[in-house]
């Protein structure tokens, strides 16, 4: 299964896609700085091609 079918299956406003191969629960998120969240004691970054996209779902 490819991501792109995986975050179609999962609920748009639980799941947010923010690198190629990531994928978080948007209620797990504990930080954003400088392009990079925080998810419990990982540090993910955020691809410059979900930026926009995470930024306008995130910040609403």
């Amino acid at each position: 299964m490819t991501m792109k079918n995986l975050i179609e299956m999962l609920p748009e406003d639980q799941f947010i896609r923010i690198y190629r191969s990531y994928i978080v629960p948007v209620n797990k998120i504990e930080q954003v700085r400088n392009k990079v969240i925080s998810v419990g004691d990982k540090k993910i970054p955020i691809g410059n091609k979900y930026e926009k996209d995470f930024f306008s779902k995130y910040l609403n």
